[in-house]
């Protein structure tokens, strides 16, 4: 799956970001996860959504950016990224 299980210091990380209804559902800023090896976008949503179920309640319009880009599921995570969950944005 990409995660580190080994206790202690992990391997390497990649740093979650959530910012507004993200947050909230998080229940944190920042959170750094540990990650063994690269991992689809996707699978790493999988993977979080069991460790924080109440990140299943995500709003549909969610993005999700790696490195400051929005990428799809497809797009491989690898240990030192940042990923962003992004609320959906209303214009005017």
């Amino acid at each position: 799956m990409g995660f580190s299980e080994e206790a202690g210091l992990p391997e390497s990380s990649v740093r979650l970001l959530f910012f507004a209804r993200c947050r909230e559902l998080a229940g944190c800023e920042e959170l750094e996860v540990p990650l063994a090896s690269p991992i689809a976008l996707g699978e790493l949503m999988e993977t979080l959504r069991l460790r924080v179920p109440a990140l299943q309640a995500l709003p549909p319009g969610v993005a999700i950016a790696v490195n400051r880009r929005v990428a799809g599921p497809s797009r491989t995570v690898t240990p030192g990224d940042e990923v962003a969950f992004l609320p959906p944005v209303a214009g005017g």
